[in-house]
């Protein structure tokens, strides 16, 4: 476990977050989330997000209800478009093992906080967008799940 991670774990510990566990030797099957959050919305009744971190990407689930039936959720996953400087920038620190001892004792926190950044950054887009015709600004690449 890189010292970030470690970091990471020991900041999400902290604010109450449980992660999942795995065996120490076990790696996390290709596209799951290393880890992931999840939160109720406070602009939007009954809607719910999940941010994971997935390799080096952040996605957003974003949870609302359909209006059918009260049992009914649609479900979007959001991911910053590959074209967006921030999914650039994002993959840079990332991928990035630079930095001093310092940094590496504070890369955990700062790795949640940029992830946390860029879910925000999805929701407002996401918002901006149509979720009938599937509209969003350029900056993001939405799919629309569907769960009952």
């Amino acid at each position: 476990m890189s010292s970030w991670e470690k970091d990471l774990e020991e900041l999400l510990a902290a604010l109450g977050v449980q992660q999942e566990q795995t065996n120490a030797y076990q790696k996390p099957p290709e596209h799951e989330a290393e880890f992931f959050f999840t939160e109720s919305s406070q602009q939007h009744q009954g809607v719910f997000y999940r941010g994971d971190l997935v390799g080096a990407i952040p996605e957003l689930r974003v949870y609302v209800p359909a209006k059918e039936t009260m049992l009914k959720v649609q479900v979007y996953l959001v991911h910053i478009s590959p074209k967006s400087v921030l999914s650039h920038l994002f993959a840079l620190y990332m991928n990035s093992e630079e930095g001093s001892d310092a940094f590496h004792k504070i890369e955990g926190s700062t790795t949640f906080h940029f992830l946390r950044v860029m879910t925000e950054t999805m929701k407002g887009l996401f918002w901006q967008g149509d979720l009938y015709t599937l509209r969003f600004p350029p900056e993001i690449d939405v799919q629309r799940l569907t769960c009952s």
